[in-house]
């Protein structure tokens, strides 16, 4: 469909799913594409859909992880995690808890980036840039670290009540646009909804302390811990 794009991939065995824009999920497998139908949260080819979608479905997946063999998609409204086994698509027990709670009620919670440092898996949320971990070893999700500054009384999209400017009223929205294990670290990045160029005009309501912390990065470490990387020995 025209102005639809792939936002996330992902791979299990011998099976490819893509997910557009508009939440369309395609899988590849047995060298034929299918358009998988989507019913209580599910995606599968079991009644493949017969036309591309021509709205958005106002569903979308923005990341992808393998996750000690577990193939993790991470997804907005809900922000829940969903596991993808070669066949279908669905939401996973992965979700960090207090994310799963809220599901139903479709805040605007989105899984944007994934990670996996020293076993642990992490994520990335949106719209106040919080980041889960995963702890393999007691098996069970904590709260990792929020990296904005907190306001009293925010909304669920930090400075979205503002006066009406020429902004997006969620512009100062809150992201974790990209975590990556390198070395002995995990490097987390953050920004905010979009394109910032020097031409923005802060509002007086937003604490200008606190626009540095857009656009930064953050090194974590713990140590003992490295990234390895595999190599083709052919």
């Amino acid at each position: 469909m025209p102005g639809t794009y792939p936002y996330v991939y992902a791979k299990k065995k011998n099976s490819v799913i893509s997910i557009t824009n508009y939440g369309e999920a395609l899988l590849f497998k047995n060298d034929k594409w299918c358009r998988m139908s989507m019913h209580n949260d599910i995606y599968e080819c079991k009644n493949s859909e017969p036309a591309m979608q021509s709205v958005p479905r106002a569903i979308q997946f923005y990341s992808s992880i393998n996750y000690q063999g577990t193939i993790l998609l991470g997804e907005w409204p809900t922000g829940r995690l969903y596991e993808f086994d070669g066949d279908k698509l669905s939401p996973s027990s992965m979700t960090p808890p207090k994310i799963a709670e809220s599901a139903d009620k479709r805040l605007g919670y989105e899984a944007q980036t994934m990670a996996s440092y020293c076993g642990d898996l992490f994520v990335g949320y949106w719209p106040k840039g919080e980041v889960w971990r995963y702890d393999h070893t007691a098996g069970d999700w904590k709260f990792f670290k929020r990296f904005f500054s907190s306001v009293e009384e925010e909304p669920f999209i930090p400075h979205s009540y503002r006066d009406k400017d020429e902004l997006n009223s969620a512009f100062f929205g809150q992201r974790i646009t990209a975590m990556v294990p390198f070395k002995d670290a995990l490097y987390v990045v953050t920004s905010n909804l979009n394109t910032w160029s020097t031409s923005v005009s802060i509002p007086p309501t937003v604490d200008q302390a606190k626009v540095a912390e857009y656009g930064a990065v953050h090194k974590i470490v713990k140590p003992g811990c490295t990234t390895s990387y595999a190599r083709d020995l052919r």
